[in-house]
């Protein structure tokens, strides 16, 4: 964050797995720190996890910022179940229900 006099700016620095270049993504510019409510400053300023993650796969960001969100090959199905019973001789329908600890990114593209 940068602030000058009641104007902040905001930004996200986000490195490319592929090239390791770094790119500053701005997230706020110029705008009046009363807009903020406390909390949200509060979690820019603490640089907040949560925050950065879904500032981070967020797609109406990243279409802006031009950077792109790759999915493929990013998901992994873990289950208990042996590796031996899906090869059953019975093909019975196998319903898988799949979970998501986070939100999933709208307006993504891979």
């Amino acid at each position: 964050m940068n602030a000058n006099g009641k104007l902040l700016d905001v930004w996200m620095l986000i490195c490319c797995e592929l090239c390791g270049r770094t790119t500053k993504i701005p997230i706020h510019e110029r705008v009046y720190v009363q807009a903020l409510d406390s909390e949200r400053l509060l979690m820019f300023e603490n640089n907040d996890p949560a925050m950065v993650r879904d500032l981070a796969v967020d797609g109406a960001l990243a279409d802006k910022a031009a950077y792109q969100l790759a999915w493929s090959g990013t998901w992994e199905l873990e289950t208990d179940m042996l590796s031996c019973e899906l090869g059953r001789e019975d093909p019975a329908p196998l319903k898988v229900i799949i979970r998501f600890d986070s939100q999933c990114p709208s307006g993504s593209r891979s």
